[in-house]
């Protein structure tokens, strides 16, 4: 037996849960209160309908057929509302069981038998069931107030027309007393329902609009962090290009102050080059005043002939090695050319994501700004809601100042990307100038290199001279004009050889002077660098916080 009722409660509690599952998915799209009411009402008309048969049997049984007839005709409209309410009439099937049941109770109310002034409490009694009904089904506090209108009518006109005129004087005398208690009971319990009815109704539209609201916060929020991380990923891409930059920049500044030793190393060996030249060239004009003397001192002239053969073999092996260096300064030089070269285009990435920077953050602006209509919006709302809106108040307020203080970021943002920009560009216009410079000192020496071959070329011919001179020392008592001619010829060539390493001398100080300008440069680019550095890495630091904090605030919210 006590399984036979286990099976038959489950069996109930399963054909409950189905029939609320079916409710739910049939008004899955209506309003807040219709789609949290309308379960509830399946439940009461079901309860009602399996509760109404044991009454209509207990009247049938004690005599009363008018009762058992009205509540037969209740228990038909029952399960006429709880088919509506499945066929998605949500109105009809909660409006008609309230009429009709608030009908037959009146209907009963006037029927029953009078015996006493206590049966204004019964009528009252029967009134109240419509009451609570109203407040259990209806969509709206209005249905509960006319059922209490009608109540009230009810009870008034029965207890004064039909209770008190069958009674006798002594208990008459009582009903006018039991009825102002009954009425202000009854109205009270009316105006109570009423107020429950508005202030539940009111409730779930209020709960309603705050998860809305707090859906289309959440996916804001949820962009914002989107849109930092990508701001957090651009600032650390943009940090790495920017080091790889300053490491090419000091590699730049390594390469010229090696530039500016080997240049020094050329002038000193110029000089020197310079001095043999003007010792070899006073030689050669101590030949006028020896010609006449050549045939005594042929043996002296043949050793300064020898020792200028291997002086001139000296210039020319300094030359040739300087020709050498001369021609590795051209590649270092050109060297240095490409690497300011790639400089320069890691500075237009460099712009190029800081623009990118720039739009992502007038984003990030936009989406403040939006976010910050949206907690006006919401406070309105909740001013409206009065004070069951507080709590959404206190929200709407936090979610403003966090607009605002995304606004506040992103516009300091902005501005340190404008100094970014301005930094970055002034940085290319260096970086560009000292390519030109490179590239001026690449010419410079390259000319410094033709002219070494040009030296090379003159020594080599001095040397072929002085051989010459050697040969013509065994006929030189035969040939004094001939020497005499040679030695002019000399000291022509040694005029033109002093004039070629004077220009070196001068294309060195050039080079030395433009290698120290692009060295000023670099030192100012090296600066700007820093300064950038600090920036990105304020900026990075800057976006890490603002992308914690929505993150947190996100979460809180969630």
């Amino acid at each position: 037996m006590i399984l036979a009722k286990r099976d038959f409660f489950s069996m109930l509690e399963e054909v409950e849960v189905f029939a609320v599952k079916k409710i739910e998915a049939l008004y899955r799209d209506a309003g807040i209160v219709v789609r949290t009411k309308a379960p509830n009402v399946a439940v009461v008309l079901t309860v009602v309908a399996f509760l109404l048969p044991i009454t209509i049997v207990n009247d049938v049984l004690d005599g009363r057929i008018v009762n058992a007839a009205l509540t037969t005709v209740i228990e038909g409209i029952i399960i006429l509302s709880i088919l509506l309410l499945y066929r998605g009439r949500f109105r009809s099937a909660t409006l008609m069981p309230l009429v009709l049941i608030t009908l037959v109770l009146v209907v009963l109310s006037v029927v029953i038998e009078p015996e006493s002034a206590y049966q204004v409490y019964v009528i009252t009694v029967y009134m109240v069931p419509p009451l609570v009904l109203s407040l259990v089904i209806s969509e709206t506090e209005w249905h509960t107030l006319a059922v209490m209108l009608v109540g009230v009518a009810t009870i008034i006109a029965v207890s004064l027309f039909v209770v008190r005129p069958v009674l006798s004087a002594e208990e008459a005398a009582f009903v006018v007393t039991r009825l102002m208690t009954a009425t202000v009971i009854y109205i009270l319990t009316g105006f109570f329902a009423f107020r429950v009815a508005r202030a539940s109704r009111s409730s779930m539209e209020l709960i309603e609009q705050t998860n809305v609201k707090n859906e289309e916060s959440l996916h804001s929020i949820a962009k914002i962090v989107q849109d930092a991380d990508s701001s957090v990923d651009a600032l650390r891409s943009v940090e790495s290009q920017f080091n790889a930059a300053k490491s090419g920049a000091d590699e730049i500044r390594h390469q010229t102050s090696a530039v500016n030793e080997r240049i020094a190393g050329l002038r000193e060996s110029v000089d020197q080059a310079l001095s043999f030249i003007r010792k070899t060239a006073d030689r050669v004009s101590g030949f006028h005043v020896q010609v006449d003397e050549q045939n005594t001192v042929v043996q002296e002239s043949t050793a300064a002939v020898n020792e200028m053969s291997a002086s001139l073999d000296s210039v020319a092996a300094i030359t040739s090695e300087k020709k050498e260096a001369s021609e590795r300064l051209v590649s270092i030089g050109e060297a240095g050319l490409e690497d300011l070269n790639r400089t320069t285009e890691a500075f237009e990435v460099v712009a190029q994501e800081v623009d990118a920077l720039h739009e992502i953050n007038k984003i990030v602006s936009d989406i403040a700004a939006r976010t910050n209509l949206l907690s006006m919006n919401a406070a309105i709302e909740a001013a409206h809601a009065g004070s069951g809106g507080r709590g959404f108040a206190v929200v709407a307020e936090e979610i403003r100042k966090l607009a605002t203080n995304t606004a506040e970021n992103s516009r300091v943002v902005s501005e340190r990307l404008k100094k970014l920009m301005d930094t970055v560009k002034n940085t290319s216009g260096h970086v560009e100038h000292s390519a030109s410079s490179m590239a001026e000192i690449a010419r410079e020496v390259r000319l410094v290199s033709e002219a070494f071959a040009e030296i090379t070329g003159s020594t080599a011919e001095l040397s072929s001279g002085g051989r010459e001179i050697l040969q013509a020392m065994q006929a030189l008592q035969n040939s004094s004009v001939a020497v005499r001619d040679g030695s002019d010829e000399i000291a022509q060539e040694q005029g033109l050889a002093a004039e070629q390493i004077e220009s070196i001398n001068t294309i060195t100080e050039k080079i030395s002077a433009a290698a120290l300008q692009m060295d000023q440069s670099l030192d100012a680019i090296g600066r700007s660098m820093d300064d950038l550095q600090e920036t990105i890495m304020s900026g990075t630091k800057k976006t890490s916080a603002l992308t914690e904090s929505i993150a947190r605030f996100s979460t809180s919210q969630s």
